[in-house]
């Protein structure tokens, strides 16, 4: 948790062994030559001088040159040996296997931290692997998710298995070689510390699956939760899923809590403590978590007032408020609370972490922020709607330009500077003043005020939140357009180019209008702005021309209203020649060993129309996850195009994504080991009104395929919210979904399920989707899920304004 425990790979290297140092060739000074060696770009020769260290460690048992031989090669082979991963790998497996304690869990820790990081580096690559039951060998890069996350979590717990040796390793032998504040230091006083929070940091990280929770662990482990730290020493952690990672880190910070509790460290206990219950909330899908969370907060704040971590602690309560996780009241002054409990951090302790993080929680709070916008084309004439939305301010400096009809379509700012040239190099149209309405809360607000009628143009408005000296977050510009103008630009099949002008007002198509062409064209080395054609259209609002290459923009005048539109080029020649094979398989999935049974198509397409490929010949090969090889062979079209063959699946190889490919089309198979589906889950349709912080009810049923049902199943539900986004506002909002319920039950004799949950909502203003997630397993071990979703609102109708 704490940056200033950083024991980097370089320093986790000197213990208190006394070992033969002073009858040793090579001793910890060498490693000054090595850096030597790498600074004078000479990585080979260190590497050799590492290796004569590393095997002169092993051979005397020199436990500070094994460790710190150990990480300097690891370090310089990634950067020499092609396949460098691999061999880190064998040559610290090789080094745990002979190397003694306390240096065996260091090198533990170290391996799999290694894991983790190959991990988080292929995350993407490992998600896409099939899990493989039995033993599937050393090759890291054949692993499943679940191999790699088993690994990480067993080697993790190796490393912290002689606990009672490696909490009499203390830490003060270490100053020399730690970095950071030294009076902090308290807080991992042992290395059995060191080692357990570095293993409870990649546990904690969830997100991948690394502490997997399912409905029965939330159940058992419930009583655990927000308790104080001697409540949690004294329930007993149950053993009923041996394999949940979650249960295993609960064990570490038992550990941790009964040495420091025993040893009367309230310093480390409290640290400890705090991480516990992060860690709790951070997995916890309880629908009061935030108010039980912030509750064990206080009750450990309370506890801890003599230590630094009091401000730690504050600032998490701090942070739950800013984030209108808790209801503080009804007047939206949750912002100014979580200030106010930020300043108690840092006058308590002013020079700690909490106390930091505490200032810089304020200044985001109190930041200054500004944003505007003005509709693209406004009718000219006419007052136009303006919106603001802002923060911590409460007066707004507007000025208003316009823009030459030849100039670019949209003004770019990209830093204050641009700005002050802007201002100096164009004359103000127009300035005025808005006053915001007064407000304390630090919150985002929004005002919708107005522009006074304009000509047609083309304008930039800027606006700032200090007249004289606006900062960035506080300067802001829109661009837009008064004008009657609606233009529609196309490309026609037979390579014309047509426009359509008319009346943005009337609907009306405009006669007359004048279409200048302009475009750029590569000529000596540059690029050239270049006219085009003019052009103009007739009674029906229409104009066309074949002169498309090199256009890219158009200015369209009708008397005194211009403006300037992007224009639509792009053709692709119909003269290409362009082929193609369809591929089709038997079915869409398929086990190790099975057959694939294919058929193709070969097409040509000519002048934009499709044909088939008869006596042509071509390959046709079937390759694994990993892009190789494993078949190829020749098939031949028949007089319909067609082709047809089979290829027998490899058993042993990796399941998931296989592929058919030719060179004019290729097919995804998907191969894994199943089972054919027996039953289906189904929801009953939904036919009721729901509400907002109600209770709902919903029914279900779970069937066999031919129609018996599925009793004495075990039924788990999820239940997952999230808020149906105003795209008026903001069309690329997106929130993601919040767990809020979970639970189980059984399907009755008829194969009926119920389930219910409240639909807790903190913002009644906001409308919601709530998705449930149904998985049900019945009495042989088949799983079947299903989701069902349902809006619940304010207002059972919305209007949806998109522009």
């Amino acid at each position: 948790m704490k940056n200033f425990i950083r024991l980097s790979l370089l320093f986790v290297c000197i213990f208190l062994f006394h070992s033969n140092a002073f009858s040793q060739k090579y001793t910890v000074n060498d490693f000054y030559k090595i850096d030597s060696l790498a600074n004078a770009a000479q990585p080979k020769n260190a590497l050799a001088l590492i290796n004569k260290i590393n095997n002169q460690a092993r051979a005397e048992g020199n436990t500070t040159l094994l460790i710190k031989s150990v990480i300097y090669r690891m370090l310089f082979q990634s950067y020499l040996e092609e396949d460098a991963f691999t061999k880190i790998l064998t040559d610290l497996k090789q080094d745990i296997g002979s190397a003694k304690q306390p240096e065996k869990s260091v090198l533990q820790s170290l391996l799999a931290e290694t894991y983790w990081k190959y991990y988080q580096q292929n995350m993407y690559r490992i998600s896409n692997r099939t899990n493989v039951q039995g033993n599937i060998g050393d090759d890291i890069k054949t692993w499943s998710n679940q191999k790699l996350t088993e690994e990480i979590t067993v080697t993790f717990l190796a490393s912290l298995a002689q606990a009672d040796l490696l909490q009499n390793v203390k830490m003060g032998a270490l100053n020399d070689i730690l970095i950071g504040d030294k009076q902090n230091r308290i807080l991992r006083p042992t290395l059995y510390d060191l080692l357990a929070h570095r293993a409870i940091d990649v546990f904690a990280y969830n997100q991948m699956g690394i502490t997997p929770l399912d409905n029965g662990t939330v159940e058992v482990v419930y009583p655990l939760g927000f308790t104080d730290s001697h409540t949690f020493l004294a329930i007993a952690i149950p053993q009923s899923d041996s394999s949940s990672t979650y249960l295993k880190t609960l064990g570490i910070f038992r550990n941790l809590l009964k040495f420091h509790t025993e040893h009367k460290n309230l310093a480390a206990l409290a640290d400890a403590d705090l991480k516990r219950l992060k860690f709790i909330y951070q997995n916890s899908t309880s629908v009061d978590k935030h108010k039980e969370f912030y509750k064990a907060l206080e009750s450990l704040a309370n506890q801890i007032k003599n230590t630094e971590i009091y401000a730690d602690v504050l600032y998490e309560q701090a942070v739950l408020i800013r984030n209108a996780q808790l209801q503080v009241d009804t007047s939206n002054l949750n912002l100014v609370k979580a200030v106010d409990i930020a300043n108690r951090a840092i006058n308590a302790y002013p020079t700690s972490i909490g106390s930091q993080n505490s200032k810089n929680l304020i200044q985001q709070i109190k930041r200054q922020e500004l944003s505007i916008q003005v509709k693209e084309t406004i009718i000219p004439d006419r007052p136009a709607q303006i919106r603001f939305t802002y923060k911590n301010l409460d007066t707004l400096y507007l000025k208003l330009y316009q823009k030459p009809a030849t100039s670019n379509r949209y003004f770019e700012l990209n830093d204050k500077q641009q700005y002050l040239n802007f201002l100096k190099n164009n004359k103000l149209l127009r300035e005025w003043i808005v006053i915001l309405p007064q407000s304390i809360d630090h919150q985002t607000h929004t005002l919708i005020d107005k522009i006074d009628k304009l000509p047609a143009g083309s304008y930039v408005i800027f606006v700032q939140g200090s007249k004289d000296n606006p900062t960035e977050s506080t300067l802001n510009y829109a661009n837009f357009k008064a004008s009657n103008l609606a233009i529609t630009n196309r490309l026609s099949k037979n390579g014309m180019h047509e426009y359509f002008v008319k009346d943005s007002r009337t609907g009306y198509p405009l006669k007359n209008v004048v279409i200048h062409q302009k475009g750029t064209k590569y000529y000596a080395g540059r690029n050239e702005n270049i006219n085009g054609v003019s052009l103009k259209t007739d009674e029906f609002g229409y104009a066309e021309t074949n002169e498309i290459t090199n256009i890219q923009k158009a200015l369209v005048i009708h008397e005194r209203d211009s403006t300037y539109i992007d224009i639509e080029n792009y053709k692709y020649d119909e003269n290409e020649i362009r082929k193609r094979v369809i591929l089709f398989t038997d079915r869409p999935i398929y086990r190790p060993g099975q057959t694939i049974y294919y058929k193709g198509l070969y097409i040509i397409n000519e002048h934009d129309k499709n044909s088939i490929l008869t006596a042509q010949t071509m390959h046709i090969g079937l390759y694994d996850t990993n892009g190789g090889k494993i078949e190829e062979t020749k098939v031949t079209t028949n007089e319909f195009g067609t082709f047809q063959g089979s290829f027998t699946i490899p058993t042993g190889k990796l399941n998931g994504s296989m592929r058919l490919h030719t060179d004019f089309g290729s097919i995804l198979v998907q191969v894994e080991e199943y089972k054919r589906p027996t039953f289906e889950v189904k929801f009953d349709k939904l036919n009721q009104k729901y509400k907002l912080n109600d209770s709902i009810k919903l029914q279900g049923a779970a069937q066999t395929f031919s129609g018996y049902a599925v009793s004495g199943a075990k039924v788990k539900y999820t239940v997952f919210q999230r808020v149906i986004t105003n795209y008026r506002f903001d069309r690329y909002a997106y929130q993601n979904p919040k767990q809020i319920a979970i639970g189980s039950t059984t399907t009755k004799a008829d194969g009926k399920f119920e389930l219910g949950f409240f639909a807790k909502s903190n913002q009644p203003q906001e409308n919601y989707t709530f998705d449930i997630k149904v998985e049900i397993t019945d009495l042989n071990g088949e799983t079947r899920t299903n989701t069902q979703s349902l809006n619940v609102g304010k207002k059972d109708i919305t209007l949806i304004y998109l522009y």
